[in-house]
């Protein structure tokens, strides 16, 4: 009944793992668990979204709606928090640009 659990990103010293409902980053060296976040895994597939320092992770504003979150790898800090448009159902990185699927459109993000 286990969940299986994948590594999305290696930084510095830090791994995330996915578990399908929560990223876990710990620390490699210790392998000491450093913070934890609930995400909405139906959103994203394949690797996690980072710039090297800060993971963008898609969640729940508590109702159905996406928000995207901005999370410091090193600690977990939540740095700041988004709406995504509505009716998001995926979140990707094409070339370098962050694009959101609504089913019915796509749309650039930043």
């Amino acid at each position: 009944g286990a969940l299986p659990v994948r590594a999305t990103a290696l930084v510095d010293d830090v791994m995330l793992l996915d578990d399908g409902a929560t990223v876990t980053a710990i620390d490699v060296r210790t392998g000491g668990g450093l913070w934890r976040a609930q995400i909405a895994s139906d959103v994203t597939q394949g690797s996690a979204l980072i710039d090297g320092e800060v993971v963008l992770l898609p969640v729940r504003d508590g109702a159905s709606a996406v928000e995207l979150a901005a999370v410091a790898i090193a600690d977990g800090t939540l740095l700041w928090r988004t709406g995504t448009p509505a009716g998001t159902v995926s979140l990707a990185v094409v070339h370098h640009h962050l694009v959101a699927s609504t089913g019915d459109a796509v749309v650039g993000l930043g």
